[in-house]
C-alpha cells in the first residue's frame, strides 16, 4: 500500500511541476508581446527624433530645436552644465517666432553664463496655445543694480510679438526667466 501511495503523490508532483511549466510558458508569451510592443514604441520614437534631426520638417521648417540647442552649445566650453527639454508640437511655430525664441535664449544663457556665474542652466520650450522659454539657473540671481540692455531687448521682443517677458529669483537660488508669446 505504502509503494501506491509514493506513486500518487510522484504522479501529483508531476502534474503541478507540468502544470507550473504550462503557466511559466503563458507568462513567457505574454512577455515577448509586451516587449515586442516596447521595442515597437522606441523604434517609432528613435525615427521620429532621427527624422527631426535629418530636418524632416516640412519646407521652410524653422528647426526651433536645432537653433535652441545651438544657442546653448555656444556656451558649452563656459563651465556650464546645460539641459533643455522641448514640449508639444514644435513644428507649428513659425519663422518670426523661432527668431524671436533663439535670440530670447542666446541672450538667457549668455547672461548666465557672464553675469550670473551659474554651472547649471534649463531651456524649457512649451508649445501650446503660445510659445514658452523658461531658463532657469543656479547663478547669482537678479541684482537690482543691473545693465538691462539685454533684458531690455527681451521685453521689446515679448512686446513686438504681444507676448510677455519676466525675470526674477528663483527659491533656493539662481534666476527663473520666462518668455512667452502667443502662436500666430
Amino acid at each position: 500500500m505504502r509503494l501506491r501511495e509514493l506513486l500518487t503523490e510522484v504522479q501529483d508532483r508531476i502534474d503541478q511541476l507540468v502544470e507550473g511549466r504550462d503557466r511559466l510558458d503563458g507568462l513567457v508569451e505574454a512577455m515577448l508581446v509586451v516587449t515586442a510592443g516596447l521595442d515597437l514604441d522606441v523604434t517609432l520614437r528613435t525615427i521620429g527624433h532621427t527624422a527631426i534631426q535629418l530636418g524632416g520638417g516640412a519646407p521652410g521648417a524653422t528647426r526651433l530645436r536645432q537653433r535652441v540647442d545651438q544657442a546653448i552649445g555656444q556656451f558649452a566650453g563656459a563651465g556650464l552644465h546645460a539641459t533643455s527639454q522641448f514640449v508639444g508640437p514644435l513644428s507649428v511655430v513659425d519663422a518670426t517666432l523661432a527668431d524671436h525664441a533663439e535670440a530670447v535664449v542666446r541672450e538667457a544663457v549668455s547672461n548666465a553664463v557672464r553675469h550670473a556665474d551659474a554651472t547649471e542652466l534649463t531651456v524649457r520650450d512649451t508649445v501650446a496655445d503660445d510659445l514658452c522659454i523658461e531658463v532657469a539657473d543656479n547663478g547669482r540671481g537678479i541684482d537690482g543694480s543691473i545693465t538691462e540692455s539685454g533684458l531690455h531687448n527681451l521685453r521689446t521682443r515679448a512686446d513686438d510679438a504681444a507676448g510677455i517677458f519676466t525675470v526674477g529669483g528663483r527659491a533656493g537660488g539662481g534666476t527663473l526667466l520666462r518668455w512667452c508669446a502667443p502662436l500666430p
